[in-house]
């Protein structure tokens, strides 16, 4: 199992990615992603997904 920060980790190369793709521009919406039962993790609003 990845721990929060492995899972951070992970928001952040899929944003990276995304923008490198130009599916998103640099603060086009929010990521999230879902660690247990009752956890979210999310980027906040205006986060840059190319860095």
């Amino acid at each position: 199992m990845k721990t929060e920060s492995e899972y951070r980790q992970d928001i952040v190369e899929v944003g990276r990615r995304i923008w490198l793709r130009g599916f998103v521009a640099a603060n086009d919406g929010n990521l999230s992603i879902r660690i247990s039962e009752n956890e979210v993790l999310a980027t906040p609003t205006g986060s840059a997904k190319d860095s």
